[in-house]
């Protein structure tokens, strides 16, 4: 069995450029952030806030 450690830090708003891709196509999908947080929690087994995640959606509405 392979177990995957991810360390998220307080205010971080950069996970993994995968995590990061999940969330923004999650995202794009019209998905609630709570919705999302379910998702990568079950996906990756990590907890990640809905803070981190509009952080994460905020770049990319920065960059439109």
């Amino acid at each position: 069995m392979i177990v995957w450690c991810h360390l998220v830090k307080k205010n971080q708003t950069k996970l993994t450029d995968e995590i990061d891709r999940k969330i923004l196509s999650i995202f794009s999908l019209g998905m609630s952030y709570r919705d999302i947080r379910g998702h990568v929690e079950d996906m990756y087994d990590i907890d990640v806030s809905e803070a981190t995640i509009s952080g994460v959606t905020e770049r990319l509405i920065l960059l439109s």
